[in-house]
């Protein structure tokens, strides 16, 4: 990431007004002014820098975001999910702490 760029986004994420003096690359400079203020990249899909992409990362963060839905009943969470209440339980047992 070219020097700057952290101190751009923590501007705009700021507020701040007025015109920012970096060595920006469009490409770079517009998601990144995205980041800062949506808190996500363009594009859903693209992975965070160093993020975890392997299928028992995405189950845990799947399992995470439901029983965040479900206001952390499990057994809604369980249900929503297709699985038993024992089965979340091991997964989530299994996978570690919350990221």
């Amino acid at each position: 990431m070219p020097a700057g760029l952290p101190e751009a986004a923590a501007a705009v994420a700021a507020g701040a007004a007025g015109i920012i003096h970096l060595p920006l690359v469009p490409g770079e400079a517009t998601a990144l002014v995205r980041r800062a203020v949506t808190g996500r990249t363009a594009d859903p899909d693209t992975p965070a820098p160093g993020e975890d992409l392997s299928l028992a990362a995405a189950e845990r963060r799947h399992i995470v975001r439901v029983l965040r839905l479900c206001h952390g009943n499990r057994a809604e969470a369980a249900r929503v999910l297709g699985i038993g209440r024992n089965t979340l339980w091991r997964r989530l047992r299994d996978t570690g702490p919350t990221p």
